[in-house]
């Protein structure tokens, strides 16, 4: 082998290492974050979008079970703060939540918890997303419910 060869295949392994330590990681960022459910229930685009149907958060549930309704929603982050993009994957969770709602005659999605890492976080105050480097995602359960049957809470009078 020539000393020309030599020195570029050296070349060639101190090119490779520095990419390699430069490089970013494998592993993708994956970070949950919390965010303010007052907030977003004051946005335009909630607003907008879902104004109109009653949600209510934690683990309170006053009304006729329907059922549980479980969604997973993502959004592209690319070009958004983590903020926006988990406000918009939020928004598209609950319009998932309203459309399961209504399929079953439901007047309100409440108990609503996030279920992101697994475990139920249940806040009344705070919602959870996961932000990665290009999407963010957040994911819920509900408990859809309709009116209440008052025709068993009535007295009978004689």
């Amino acid at each position: 082998m020539t000393t020309m060869m030599k020195k570029a295949i050296s070349c060639l392994g101190a090119l490779a290492l520095a990419a390699t330590i430069t490089a970013p990681s494998a592993h993708a960022k994956s970070e949950v974050q919390l965010y303010s459910i007052e907030e977003l229930l004051a946005s335009n685009d909630f607003q907008t979008r879902l104004g109109d149907f009653q949600f209510s958060f934690g683990d309170y549930v006053i009304g006729k079970p329907l059922g549980i309704a479980n969604v997973k929603r993502s959004t592209n982050g690319i070009t958004k703060s983590d903020k926006a993009a988990c406000e918009w994957a939020m928004i598209s969770a609950l319009l998932a939540l309203k459309e399961e709602a209504q399929n079953l005659n439901g007047i309100a999605v409440q108990g609503i918890q996030s279920t992101i890492t697994g475990t139920d976080y249940v806040s009344a105050t705070h919602y959870q997303c996961m932000s990665g480097h290009t999407n963010s995602r957040v994911y819920l359960k509900g408990t859809i419910v309709g009116l209440l049957d008052d025709t068993n809470s009535s007295i009978d009078q004689q």
